[in-house]
């Protein structure tokens, strides 16, 4: 997976989250009005239960964008590992070349 490929990915899902934040947010308000407007609850239980919703909403948000910093972190590591082996070996080459260019291989 090339970098821009990954950021472009990354870009999508957390614009996804996001907006899946804010659905989360009115379907909690929409089904606290219905059951105000059934009489289950009174008012302040709906602003209760929409605000236990939301703070849920915040939370899963928060260790979702643990997961996507780990996730990121763990890709830019392999990344770097793989192209730091892939320069070291080039340099080896570059070396023997050289040696074989100066007649010493």
């Amino acid at each position: 997976m090339n970098t821009k490929s990954f950021t472009e990915d990354l870009w999508k899902q957390s614009h996804s989250n996001l907006n899946l934040m804010f659905w989360t947010q009115e379907q909690a308000e929409k089904f606290g009005n219905r059951l105000m407007e059934q009489g289950k609850v009174n008012r302040e239980e709906a602003q209760q239960f929409v605000q236990q919703l939301w703070e849920q909403s915040q939370e899963n948000q928060k260790r979702f964008q643990e997961i996507i910093r780990k996730s990121t972190q763990d890709v830019f590591d392999n990344w770097k590992g793989t192209t730091q082996s892939q320069l070291d070996e080039l340099n080896r080459k570059v070396d023997e070349m050289m040696k074989k260019m100066n007649g010493e291989g």
